[in-house]
């Protein structure tokens, strides 16, 4: 295993084959935690999906664990931890505005997705491609 979580958010999802309506909320997460208890949920909408982040390297998402142990957590809702695996895999932003802009192309017609093809067009680094959204 290689640099696990050397990540940098946010981060988009490129495992997820059709994008639509009802998955549109799980393509980016802006954090390393997965906000839910149920490990089935995980499995079923990250463990093993690749991510870009936002320097273009490629991860994938390897395992779920629970945040050490500290006394903060008895006043917060604990929360669990993706642990990623850096792939010898890369981007480079053209690419991505492709994958993107195509991903894009089988959601419903309206405004936003309109201002959010021109957004990925201008966009000039990764982070703001994936931030765009």
């Amino acid at each position: 295993m290689k640099n696990i979580n050397k990540i940098s958010f946010p981060v988009l999802d490129i495992s997820i084959n059709e994008w639509n309506i009802e998955n549109i909320s799980e393509i980016i997460f802006y954090d390393i935690y997965f906000h839910n208890k149920s490990y089935e949920l995980f499995e079923e909408l990250r463990l093993n999906h690749k991510v870009i982040d936002s320097k273009g390297n490629i991860f994938k998402i390897i395992k779920l664990q629970n945040r050490e142990i500290s006394w903060i957590i008895f006043f917060v809702k604990s929360k669990q931890e993706m642990i990623f695996e850096l792939l010898e895999e890369t981007s480079d932003l053209d690419d991505l505005k492709d994958f993107m802009l195509n991903k894009i192309n089988n959601l419903e017609v309206n405004e936003y997705k309109f201002k959010w093809i021109e957004k990925i067009k201008k966009a000039e680094n990764f982070r703001g491609l994936i931030r765009g959204m």
